[in-house]
């Protein structure tokens, strides 16, 4: 059995079945919790309005490949990609895809919401 997966700077928990997808536990002292929250205002500034379209994309950011990296246990390319849909007004859920070799990979596997 594995490990559920943790931050590799704070240890904290991963929500593996949070609506947001890519979410975790920080501790307030985590320096990846800074980068992840002001990813999270960017994201609602560019939002596209509920209903009013489909799911955008951006580049993955670092924090992001550092966070799925911890969670599948292998690298994630910098030239990752990050998916996003508007849940709700206050849930955007991110999932980041990247090709490792010949297979394309996503975190969470949108296949499983």
């Amino acid at each position: 059995m594995t490990a559920p997966p943790v931050c590799p700077e704070c240890g904290g928990s991963f929500f593996t079945d949070h609506p947001a997808g890519l979410a975790v536990q920080h501790e307030p002292t985590c320096s990846l919790l800074a980068h992840e929250d002001g990813r999270k205002v960017a994201d609602r500034q560019l939002a596209i309005p509920l209903g009013a379209g489909p799911a955008w994309r951006r580049p993955a950011t670092a924090t992001e490949c550092v966070l799925v990296a911890a969670a599948v246990g292998t690298t994630v390319p910098s030239m990752a990609t990050t998916t996003l849909w508007e849940l709700s007004g206050s849930i955007i859920r991110r999932v980041v895809t990247w090709t490792d070799g010949p297979n394309d990979r996503r975190w969470p596997d949108v296949d499983s919401w």
